[in-house]
């Protein structure tokens, strides 16, 4: 049992020292309009992400937050 104990701690350790730390996402520069087009509204919005992480894999962008 104290074997099982010492080795849940080893393994508890090397997962948490082998991760690694998330990027700081940060959003700024948001911006709204809205148009009036009749029977219906648009909506355009958009904003600037600093701190995501971006991946190429056969060509395709992979994007995390």
């Amino acid at each position: 049992m104290k074997n099982k104990i010492i080795i849940f701690l080893v393994l508890l350790m090397l997962a948490a020292c082998s991760s690694k730390p998330e990027p700081n996402l940060e959003l700024f520069s948001p911006e709204a309009f809205a148009y009036d087009l009749g029977d219906y509204w648009e909506i355009n919005a958009s904003v600037n992400a600093k701190g995501f992480e971006q991946k190429e894999i056969n060509g395709k962008y992979s994007f995390s937050l």
